[in-house]
């Protein structure tokens, strides 16, 4: 008797329902982003959607003050979808391009699952996908457990209406509603940060090799060059999400 009991109680967040904490997240959302002309439903609906089954993680990435970030080590296609026929390279056309070319021409399509399952890892070892979710400890506190929800969906409807070259892509979401505990993103993994690559900078500048038969004085314009593109897509990005409306 109990146990019947059990599976017919409501979940709770501490001594709150989750259904209700669930239902308050959707409304927060709804009145934060009523005037963002640039978020429009269709932009959300081309969006490829996982299952939680269909993810394999590896190594932990990084944690935030509401989720946790890791690497994707494997997709497999286990449910079926509108998507899957859709594919924007058959493998063939990538098969023969050099890295970089290629590493660029991925980055630019809009992938579907059977591409992203396909292109999981680069060069068949590196994980290209980063998988963010709630972490466990915000599910035990309501108001850690709303703000984590909000957070995530405004965020997700947020990256779906983004398309710019230097900003970083959302390629797919958890299947289902934004309104769920167990709501999920994927995004590119990013290889460096700006202040990483800052440090490896400094010390390419201060490598006293480079100084030796003038190679530094020979590098030093190129050097400059690449420092100066990078702060240039830093500022185009900047303008494009200062004009998002």
């Amino acid at each position: 008797m109990s146990s019947d009991v059990d599976q017919g109680e409501e979940k709770k967040v501490g001594e709150s329902p989750e259904s209700k904490l669930l239902e308050e997240a959707r409304t927060i959302v709804e009145e934060r982003i009523k005037g963002w002309q640039s978020i429009q439903p269709v932009d959300e609906e081309r969006i490829p959607r996982f299952h939680r089954d269909e993810i394999v993680l590896s190594n932990i990435l990084g944690k935030g003050g509401f989720f946790v970030v890791s690497e994707i080590r494997n997709i497999t296609l286990i449910h079926t979808s509108e998507d899957e026929g859709q594919d924007a390279y058959d493998g063939r056309s990538l098969r023969n391009l050099g890295v970089v070319e290629m590493e660029n021409r991925i980055q630019a399509v809009v992938q579907s699952r059977k591409f992203m399952a396909r292109q999981c890892l680069r060069q068949g070892k590196d994980p290209r996908y980063a998988f963010k979710i709630m972490q466990d400890v915000n599910r035990t506190d309501p108001d850690t457990f709303l703000n984590s929800v909000v957070d995530m969906a405004i965020e997700i409807k947020f990256f779906a209406s983004v398309r710019h070259p230097n900003i970083l892509k959302m390629r797919a979401i958890s299947s289902g509603s934004l309104f769920e505990p167990d709501v999920f993103m994927i995004l590119d993994k990013i290889y460096d940060t700006l202040e990483v690559r800052i440090e490896k900078w400094k010390q390419k500048d201060q490598n006293p090799f480079s100084r030796l038969f003038g190679l530094h004085k020979r590098n030093e314009k190129s050097f400059l060059a690449k420092r100066l593109l990078v702060a240039f897509d830093i500022a185009s990005a900047m303008s494009y999400l200062h004009d998002m409306k």
